[in-house]
């Protein structure tokens, strides 16, 4: 049970850090974003009217925007394929253990079935040998008492 829930822990820590960090990795680039579109916008000069400042917008985003928040997206993708590689090999080790303790389990109750088998064995061996031996003494204290009556009945 304990190396289940260890294994449980192995596998959702990941799945935890890698939520935070694409939370922690979200927040950067809005912000990120924020500033960056706020420089643009400030270097429109202040004459532009609003189409002009769209085309603007328009154009930085077509251009490939910003290339700080394409590495960060970058980043987070590899780290999110690093991570899923790990969850798949905790998750392979986990089931790789679950089978061998079915295993173990099946291997302790087979030796289990096999020293109760021997045991219940033993045990009519020993009583039909007590059997034996206690008809052998009757037989003996028998003969005995057949060889005293004889032997004293002669004198």
């Amino acid at each position: 049970q304990s190396e289940f829930s260890t294994a449980k822990k192995a596998v959702l820590t990941p799945m935890w850090k890698e939520r935070t960090l694409q939370e922690i990795a979200q927040g950067e680039l809005r912000g990120v974003c924020a500033e960056e579109v706020m420089k643009a916008l400030k270097e429109i000069p202040a004459a532009m009217d609003d189409e002009k400042a769209e085309a603007a917008v328009k154009r930085l985003l077509a251009s490939g925007g910003f290339p700080l928040a394409d590495s960060l997206k970058q980043e987070l993708q590899d780290y999110q394929a690093k991570s899923q590689k790990q969850i798949d090999e905790l998750a392979q080790r986990a089931d790789e253990s679950i089978e061998a303790r079915k295993i173990l389990v099946e291997c302790c109750n087979a030796i289990e079935d096999r020293q109760r088998s021997n045991t219940e064995r033993l045990e009519a061996e020993l009583a039909s040998f007590k059997k034996e031996l206690h008809q052998q003494q009757e037989n003996s204290a028998h003969k005995h008492s057949l060889f005293e009556a004889n032997h004293y009945g002669l004198q």
